[in-house]
């Protein structure tokens, strides 16, 4: 799958593949935002893609994201409660991919980060939708980055 440089802080060499991080998700309290930046351990605008895995399914319904285009389902998964607050990078305008899975639905999002760290669900737009792919299914060759 090819995915835009431009979209990607990281914007590494054009043709090359992704780089991408898995996280498995510990969620927070309901309202809190999700502190992504802490928990890969990793700078965010070092990196193409984060790959959410153990997202919960159970809080969150992503091929409602699909229908919306906006990420209010997935900062429901990242919580113990109603939603996530945001989603925090570790740099105020770091833009990635984030990919989750639901029972075999599989989710694509770009976070589009401003000038404040903290990205809330409006921020998170779909990329892709698909009802195929087994949930964790995706490396990093899966992906091409370009220009």
């Amino acid at each position: 799958m090819n995915l835009k440089n431009t979209a990607s802080e990281f914007g590494g060499a054009n043709g090359a593949n992704a780089v991408l991080v898995s996280v498995a998700v510990a969620q927070v309290a309901n309202t809190a935002t999700y502190n992504l930046g802490a928990v890969i351990g990793v700078d965010t605008a070092a990196l193409d893609i984060v790959e959410l895995t153990g997202w919960d399914t159970a809080d969150g319904d992503l091929a409602i994201d699909f229908a919306a285009g906006t990420g209010v389902e997935l900062l429901k998964g990242l919580s113990s409660g109603a939603s996530a607050g945001s989603i925090t990078s570790d740099g105020g305008d770091d833009d990635y991919y984030l990919i989750a899975y639901d029972t075999n639905v599989t989710v694509i999002y770009h976070v589009d980060g401003t000038t404040d760290p903290n990205v809330a669900a409006d921020l998170i737009p779909v990329v892709m939708f698909n009802s195929t792919i087994a949930d964790g299914a995706f490396v990093a060759a899966d992906f091409i980055m370009i220009a």
